[in-house]
């Protein structure tokens, strides 16, 4: 066997194969392309975005986000109230709970949130827990058997004002003395 045909025998498969993936890459190149190596040659010519189409790009994702960070306030606030309203009904069945064990909300007449019912463990943690939610809460109580109490709280989460009293009242309205109004 000569070195030709040798070489011949030896590399004509590849050569095949060579030449498939030519046809190959040249059937896929686009039309203005006359070889494969002008389609490479086109490929590294093609140019990126310009500054304005990026700038608009940057733009509508900031109104996006800006959007998106609205609505996410607006649950949180949401969020606040409600945390707010459920401490706050909390506070009226620890209060029936006193007044069952106590017969009484108070032993004197109450404008601050200290004393008598607001003296108990689970309505001070129940306040506390409402006043760091961003709550102002003003307790009134009076005393005796026939005593009564109001709890209202007050935030911008709540657009105005939530009212527990001793009746089983629990509505957005304020208080006046030991009820809500």
């Amino acid at each position: 066997m000569t070195f030709d045909s040798f070489l011949l025998s030896t590399f004509a498969p590849c050569l095949i194969l060579y030449g498939a993936i030519i046809r190959t890459l040249q059937d896929c190149a686009p039309s203005g392309a006359k070889k494969f190596t002008d389609f490479i040659i086109m490929k590294k010519g093609l140019k990126g975005f310009t500054l304005i189409e990026l700038l608009v790009v940057i733009a509508i994702i900031g109104i996006l986000a800006s959007v998106v960070l609205a609505s996410l306030n607006s649950a949180r606030s949401k969020g606040q109230a409600a945390s707010i309203k459920a401490n706050m009904k909390n506070m009226q069945s620890q209060a029936a709970l006193y007044y069952d064990t106590n017969n009484a909300y108070a032993t004197s007449t109450l404008s601050t949130c200290s004393g008598g019912l607001f003296s108990d463990a689970n309505i001070v943690a129940a306040i506390n827990q409402a006043s760091s939610t961003g709550a102002t809460i003003v307790c009134n109580a009076t005393a005796g058997a026939s005593g009564a109490y109001s709890i209202m709280a007050s935030s911008t989460a709540l657009g105005g004002y939530f009212c527990v009293d001793s009746t089983g009242k629990a509505s957005n309205a304020s208080n006046t003395g030991a009820a809500c109004n």
